[in-house]
């Protein structure tokens, strides 16, 4: 009699990427399938590494064959971990030559939802953005100027976000502050 079982670990437990690595305990058997939940398959025998793309809880079976055909199956849940986080910078200067001090970039991963904006000391929007790539990464960033394309003078600007979800559904806490947390603060934009 076959008996299927597995168990399932992160695999970079100190950075969450999605990446789970199975541990196939089952025992009397001599083929495997895997459903991963996902649209995924494999016959993997012994360990099977697998990256999750969406935060999410997946359904794996796994069915486990002895010699004579006979089978037996398993379904357990699994949500897998993913890294997230969102860091705003406080300065930039656009004549520098080195891209991550040339550019006011928000730096995040594993956002579902970003809005960020940068407005000037009289209140004027002057900067937006929501983009973001496949990894939930903001993609845009703002080079100092207006939206005609004119250098701004070096001042202290503010940023403002909202709408922050991590793809695991929390929300950002914001930048902390000493023992605050806050949704807006200052870039001081250096020429």
């Amino acid at each position: 009699q076959a008996h299927a079982d597995f168990s399932y670990e992160e695999l970079n437990p100190h950075h969450y990427t999605g990446d789970l690595l199975f541990l196939n305990n089952s025992e009397n058997a001599t083929k495997y399938y895997w459903n991963l939940g996902d649209s995924s398959v494999s016959y993997a025998s012994d360990t099977l590494t697998h990256k999750y793309k969406t935060n999410s809880i997946f359904q794996v079976q796994l069915i486990a064959t002895n010699k004579f055909h006979c089978a037996d199956t398993i379904v357990k849940s699994v949500q897998p971990k993913f890294f997230a986080g969102l860091y705003i910078p406080n300065a930039f200067s656009p004549n520098d030559p080195n891209d991550s001090i040339k550019y006011f970039r928000p730096i995040g991963f594993g956002l579902k939802t970003f809005h960020i904006q940068v407005y000037d000391t009289w209140g004027n929007l002057i900067w937006e953005s929501s983009a973001l790539d496949e990894d939930g990464r903001p993609t845009e960033y703002w080079n100092g100027k207006t939206s005609k394309g004119d250098d701004l003078p070096m001042d202290a600007y503010v940023w403002k976000t909202d709408k922050c979800i991590f793809k695991d559904g929390r929300r950002w806490e914001g930048m902390e502050y000493g023992n605050k947390h806050k949704y807006t603060g200052s870039i001081t934009l250096i020429r």
